[in-house]
């Protein structure tokens, strides 16, 4: 097939997995998410491709191909999509069904599921999935690092380029604060020199010896120490790996509604709205 938007299938037979879902208002982390599922599905063995869509009032419609049922056990059973279905009843989706599997058999442009399909509706408060659970504890290193490099726009965003997060917080199902495992190669940046008005932040290093940026300039650290950042202290703030070793720390934010972020040495201010930051030129304009 030419149209980009259809899979590009082998020949029959293959099975599907159709899941449907309307989205609960407000970003939530979802974009993120949903890049790093189809990227992660994308590497697994008897992937054959994805079609999706999304209304403007939510409701999407997802169909993947595969080229066994053991494929699609092996990719159901996956600790990180095991991990990103229960957030998903939790935060993202009022109301979903998941549909399957069937093995697909093609007749000119129909086609038909040689094996009934069973329908699974539930809503948020319901699961008709087996779906593992959350771990007791991890190594936080084995953890998948996030695959988007930052929600900044460009140009800020190629900024963050050396800069790995593992987010640790959300494997565990912590709704009140985030916890990242994040490693600076050398040359990279934490963020943008950036202050909180509603957000406290904390970070204690692990490994190297990074430079603290605030407004008081340059406050070189080692492992064992740590820094905090209370909210509405206009105290703008970064880690620089200007060493030529890695470094490696642990951040620590909580998630407060309506908070806002000032970078006084760029053009950008954020929005924290629906759980999604929103970004702009300080004069208003949006990015």
């Amino acid at each position: 097939m030419t149209n980009p938007c259809f899979a590009d299938t082998p020949e029959p037979p293959y099975y599907v997995v159709i899941f449907s879902a309307q989205r609960t208002p407000g970003d939530n982390g979802y974009a993120d998410m949903a890049e790093r599922m189809v990227e992660l599905a994308a590497r697994q063995p008897g992937f054959l491709g994805i079609e999706r869509a999304r209304n403007p009032d939510g409701f999407g419609l997802n169909v993947s191909y595969w080229a066994s049922e053991e494929a699609i056990a092996a990719w159901r059973n996956h600790a990180e999509h095991a991990l990103a279905r229960q957030t998903g009843r939790e935060r993202w989706y009022a109301v979903l069904a998941a549909r399957g599997t069937g093995r697909a058999r093609v007749r000119g442009d129909a086609a038909e599921m040689t094996s009934p399909i069973v329908v699974s509706p539930f809503t948020s408060q319901e699961s008709s999935m087996s779906i593992p659970p959350r771990p007791i504890a991890v190594c936080a290193a084995d953890v998948a690092p996030r695959q988007r490099p930052s929600a900044y726009p460009e140009p800020f965003a190629s900024r963050m380029r050396g800069r790995t997060k593992h987010v640790l917080g959300e494997l565990f199902g912590l709704q009140n604060f985030g916890v990242n495992l994040t490693r600076l190669e050398p040359g990279a940046v934490s963020a943008l020199r950036h202050a909180h008005s509603r957000q406290d932040e904390f970070i204690y290093v692990l490994e190297g010896e990074p430079a603290l940026h605030t407004d008081e300039g340059l406050t070189r650290l080692s492992p064992g120490m740590c820094a905090g950042f209370a909210a509405g202290r206009d105290n703008a703030h970064r880690l620089v790996n200007d060493t030529t070793d890695v470094v490696v720390y642990l951040e620590i934010g909580d998630r407060s509604s309506g908070d806002e972020a000032s970078y006084p040495d760029d053009d950008l201010r954020a929005e924290l709205i629906d759980g999604h930051w929103v970004f702009s030129h300080k004069d208003g304009r949006p990015y």
